[in-house]
């Protein structure tokens, strides 16, 4: 039986792989036709944020709460799951700065554009570490009456 730590965790699945592809559009956005920028007047930094708000602060918030509603016994899968999530955004990330961050133009190089992939690289990491104690967490036992009596 699938459990609801196991859906939040495929949840967050989910929204880490839309993340990585809203992030390498928007990459590739600001590269441009021919590498000379978009035709289009944008604001670089206001998508930039709601690229991260619309998926990638969802999907790390949805990583912490399976490890926070996780408190009896845990199945393996959504730690797996979560671990799954974690190097999802890490390779991701890394990809994206290897690959598309040094063909964008000067110009659109805005505060945070070279710095976000690499918290999300560190946030993929802390992904994985809590998809680890969720899979080592050890059943809590339950309180039947008072110790004393």
């Amino acid at each position: 039986m699938v459990t609801l730590e196991t859906w939040v965790a495929l949840g967050s699945l989910a929204m880490s792989g839309m993340f990585v592809a809203l992030m390498f559009s928007f990459y590739i956005f600001l590269v441009g036709p021919e590498g000379r920028g978009p035709d289009v007047t944008a604001d670089p930094g206001a998508l930039l944020i709601q690229t991260i708000s619309i998926s990638g602060a969802p999907s790390l918030i949805l990583a912490g709460t399976v490890l926070g509603i996780s408190r009896g016994p845990v199945s393996r899968n959504a730690g797996l799951v979560l671990i799954i999530t974690g190097a999802v955004i890490m390779i991701g990330m890394l990809m994206l700065v290897s690959t598309t961050l040094p063909r964008i133009d000067q110009q659109y190089y805005i505060f945070g554009i070279d710095y976000v992939p690499f918290i999300f690289v560190i946030a993929g990491i802390g992904v994985i570490g809590c998809g680890l104690t969720t899979i080592k967490k050890k059943a809590r036992p339950r309180n039947m009456g008072s110790q004393y009596d």
